[in-house]
């Protein structure tokens, strides 16, 4: 039986009221802002570790887009064929914002462990 009655965004569903999105959208908006400043003062300064931290607040930007696109997405009201409505696009985006974080992790460590065995170190990567 279907469920025929229309309820506003976030409504019943905690975490998700107009509060929680705006302040959703104040941080993406500052990360990506501090993302291009970040980004330029590395290239004027040729610093390489401000350059590497605003890859990683691209990252952190991608990640809070994707969620804003998702909450968009489930927002959609729900038609004939897809009775739940959009709903899934918050589950996939938390499925695509985990195997990242599980990718990137893996290449860091990766990484990590090459830098010990060019270095001849018999140290443990994990401390």
């Amino acid at each position: 039986m279907g469920h025929h009655h229309r309820h506003s965004p976030g409504e019943g569903r905690p975490g998700q009221g107009p509060a929680t999105l705006r302040a959703l959208r104040i941080a993406f908006s500052l990360t990506s802002v501090f993302l291009v400043i970040e980004f330029l003062g590395g290239l004027y300064t040729g610093s390489l570790a401000l350059i590497a931290d605003s890859g990683h607040m691209l990252v952190d930007a991608a990640a809070l887009g994707l969620s804003l696109f998702a909450i968009w997405c489930a927002g959609r009201p729900a038609t004939a064929s897809k009775t739940y409505g959009y709903h899934r696009a918050e589950i996939l985006a938390a499925l695509l914002n985990g195997v990242t974080l599980v990718v990137v992790s893996t290449i860091q460590l990766e990484e990590r462990s090459l830098e010990h065995e060019e270095m001849g170190s018999c140290h443990s990567v994990v401390r």
